[in-house]
């Protein structure tokens, strides 16, 4: 039985060989995605088709992580065993859980936070192979670990087929990047795939990921950070599924912003709402807005929280330990015990009920 009742919104998993043993090789790619060693880099790197995934240094990589982040430092103390974070030994990563309080994870992947290719069926190759190997590794502990698909975006027939797989094998969320290639989220190209995920009941998970290779280039992450081409999409993506009003021709389907912290909430919807103004509109109202449009977006612990929840309300808040990525020692939950500044009740909120609806457990 799980020790606690905190729903993680946002843990991951790296792939490793195994991830890719459904991989279907055929004459146009013969070889499955192969692991390469390089020093530098904190982060896999996979040999694709000819290409290294993600591109390992120079301008518009962002493979690695930067030591002096302080995030990175404070997820040094307790890493986790290498075998639980890329899902072949669950009984370990339940035990991490049950360790940390976590009643379930949802989890998102780590190589397709980045972007990967403009090849159609190399995509679907990718795409499929991650789901099956998903859908195989927590059929395990279901009751504990749920997950988020990747879909092979340039085909629309294709991505449908793999999100009705994956919600049959225990998928919860879509996995979207606030930018996918040339398309922002609100465009109707993607529609389908939200009218799919509202008939499925999975949420849209749009994470952080450098999904726009052009934004990507621009940026040299030792001096420019990871900000402007990952960090910051997901907040692309709320504003222009928020400010296109997407929720109102989707009338039950849950978003998820995830990995971007909270505090950007009050700028981004004051924007909303100088255009909506000058097109003769009535402004959106907060925090009204987040729970009429099933918005719901993810917390850093240590934000100014109590401020934030005047703009989101107490319901649409929730908070993910990104296990995997930082080697997490706690659970985050405690952290927000711990400030001594947030009610019990709204506590409960974040780590259980606001991600239970979030996605649909």
């Amino acid at each position: 039985m799980p020790k606690g009742n905190f729903i993680d919104a946002d843990a991951h998993m790296h792939e490793s060989e195994e991830t890719w043993k459904f991989f279907e090789t055929s004459d146009e790619y013969p070889s499955r995605p192969a692991r390469v060693s390089f020093d530098q880099n904190k982060t896999s790197l996979w040999a694709v088709n000819g290409r290294i995934i993600p591109k390992p240094v120079a301008k518009g990589t962002v493979a690695g992580r930067d030591e002096r982040d302080p995030r990175v430092k404070a997820g040094q103390r307790a890493p986790f065993a290498a075998a639980a974070i890329e899902m072949t030994d669950i009984e370990t990563r339940v035990r991490d859980m049950d360790e940390l309080g976590i009643k379930t994870q949802v989890i998102y992947p780590t190589f397709f936070i980045h972007w990967i290719t403009d090849e159609v069926n190399l995509e679907k190759a990718l795409c499929k192979s991650y789901n099956r190997f998903m859908a195989e590794a927590t059929s395990r502990a279901r009751d504990r670990l749920r997950w988020a698909a990747v879909l092979p975006l340039r085909s629309i027939p294709d991505a449908i087929s793999e999100m009705r797989f994956a919600k049959e094998g225990g998928a919860v969320s879509v996995f979207m990047r606030g930018i996918e290639g040339d398309r922002t989220l609100d465009d109707p190209y993607f529609f389908p795939i939200y009218e799919e995920a509202m008939k499925l009941d999975m949420a849209i998970g749009v994470h952080t990921g450098s999904g726009c290779p052009a934004l990507t280039a621009l940026f040299d992450s030792a001096r420019n950070s990871k900000f402007g081409q990952i960090r910051v999409l997901p907040v692309f993506g709320f504003r222009d599924i928020v400010g296109n009003e997407i929720p109102e021709k989707f009338p039950t389907l849950r978003f998820g912003f995830l990995e971007a912290g909270s505090q950007w909430i009050p700028y981004v919807l004051y924007e909303i709402n100088i255009w909506r103004v000058a097109m003769g509109e009535e402004p959106l109202k907060t925090p009204d807005v987040f729970t009429t449009w099933r918005l719901y977006v993810a917390c850093d612990v240590n934000e100014d929280l109590p401020w934030v929840l005047k703009y989101t309300g107490e319901e649409n808040i929730v908070l993910g330990t990104d296990y995997g990525h930082k080697g997490i020692g706690t659970n985050p939950a405690s952290g927000l015990r711990d400030r001594g500044d947030l009610p019990r009740e709204v506590i409960e909120k974040i780590e259980l009920h606001n991600p239970q609806r979030l996605y649909g457990l």
